[in-house]
């Protein structure tokens, strides 16, 4: 069976394993922080993927997770887009509203 991706991807592979040899040896946070080739891959301007939500309703994030939790089938797409598009503290604040509503 041919795909017309796997040439592709058997490129990208040998370009992932064609790794520095100084990411391969066990190093000390001082010679990774020297390293000039690892800045410039890692740009100070890197941020986070998971940002806070504006206007949290923790009570109403808890109602839409037990919804997709409940449903004949699981709403994986609902699940994942709720947790991801929260912080961890705001994740907090919707579990401790989902315990107290469902006790659970």
């Amino acid at each position: 069976m041919s795909c017309s991706a796997c040439p592709a991807m058997r490129t990208n592979i040998g370009r992932f394993l064609q790794v520095p040899v100084d990411f391969r040896k066990k190093s000390s946070s001082k010679s990774l922080k020297s390293n000039n080739s690892i800045s410039s891959h890692f740009p100070s301007t890197t941020k986070g993927t998971i940002r806070p939500k504006p206007n949290l309703n923790a009570e109403l994030a808890a109602r839409e997770l037990n919804a997709a939790f409940n449903g004949v089938k699981s709403d994986a797409m609902a699940i994942i887009n709720i947790l991801t598009s929260h912080s961890n503290h705001q994740r907090q604040k919707i579990n401790r509203h989902y315990r107290i509503l469902y006790n659970k």
